[in-house]
């Protein structure tokens, strides 16, 4: 029998214990069994630490004089630029950065972020605004690049899993009948003004347009339901590229048409082409032009929500799992093989 891969997972602020946002990932003990994963209770033990974020004390805990434990850092972040990862990538030790989401080509847009994100550095363009080049530590050395991972490991509050209330409800109201053309409703971020200058002009034009349309704010339980009684969804960027509109949309069988993300690795990948999703411009420029082709050829765009919901289907929290072990297991092969 080989021997197993021994993980700790380091969780900062609860010492050791695993916090509930990972709690989806760990709590498949049978797929890490599978998976020739052994979870183990003391650092000494591990070949492989799992934690949020890298500090003194973490570097202290995984070395010694016997042995250097690698580390998985799994980072919350809600766009697809790197958060606090970027301060250590580098580190021979960290042997892997896990996110919800990555960017396709990180040195290709080499200083292209405002406030840590690359999204609003395009949306700032889109609008002709000046970004302040304050970015420059966020380039992302090439040669590092293998290490970032699109491996979701915070299931409950990023996936289309329908454990989660609200994506079941969604899914749930998949029936619904379609008697209305458009639906645009978005949370407000005025602590980010190109988000929000970004999010008014798409209702904007929504409300001026000719379609019937939903765009007043409204509670949740309204929201979904209004949701799901139109044809078209259209969903921002927010804080990052990917809302939880996006996934509402599609469990409840609407169009979605959002600003371009094929720069967005997602898993399952959603945004890789148009296969699942009808793209526009981030200034919305094409935006009345693209519902208009949406409405007008509606059985063919909406076979797009159909092949995504299948994908939905197919990513379950079990194989959710098994990929979070397999890059896990292959990111410390590559590691040892160095």
């Amino acid at each position: 029998m080989a021997t197993p891969l021994k993980v700790f997972v380091f969780e900062n602020y609860l010492r050791g214990q695993c916090s509930a946002k990972m709690k989806s990932i760990l709590e498949m003990q049978d797929v890490w069994r599978e998976a020739g994963i052994e979870l183990v209770d003391k650092v000494k033990q591990a070949d492989l630490i799992l934690t949020n974020y890298m500090d003194c004390e973490m570097y202290a805990a995984c070395r010694s004089k016997k042995k250097t434990c690698g580390v998985v850092i799994c980072e919350r972040f809600d766009a697809c630029s790197l958060g606090e990862s970027l301060q250590h990538y580098k580190n021979r030790q960290v042997i892997g950065v896990f996110s919800e989401f990555m960017h396709r080509d990180f040195p290709s847009v080499a200083g292209q972020t405002y406030r840590g994100r690359h999204h609003l550095w395009l949306l700032r363009r889109a609008q002709g605004l000046n970004t302040p080049a304050d970015e420059k530590h966020r380039s992302v050395d090439a040669k590092f690049q293998h290490k970032l991972r699109a491996v979701p490991w915070n299931l409950w509050q990023y996936s289309h899993l329908t454990a989660k209330g609200d994506m079941a409800r969604a899914q749930k109201l998949s029936k619904s009948l379609k008697t209305r053309d458009v639906f645009a409703v978005f949370h407000e971020h005025k602590e980010f003004p190109c988000i929000e200058a970004h999010r008014a002009e798409a209702r904007r034009i929504v409300r001026e347009g000719k379609w019937t349309s939903f765009t007043d704010a409204c509670p949740k339980e309204v929201y979904l339901s209004q949701l799901a009684q139109s044809r078209v969804v259209v969903a921002p960027w927010g804080l990052g590229e990917r809302i939880a509109a996006d996934q509402f949309a599609i469990w409840a069988g609407c169009v979605l048409i959002k600003p371009r993300c094929d720069f967005v690795q997602t898993v399952p990948d959603l945004y890789a082409d148009e296969t699942y999703y009808v793209p526009c411009r981030p200034d919305w420029s094409d935006l009345a032009e693209v519902i208009d082709r949406v409405l007008s050829d509606y059985a063919t765009y909406i076979a797009r929500t159909q092949a995504a919901q299948q994908v939905f289907r197919e990513w379950t929290q079990r194989k959710f799992t098994q990929h979070f072990c397999e890059e896990l297991k292959d990111a410390y092969q590559q590691w040892k093989a160095k």
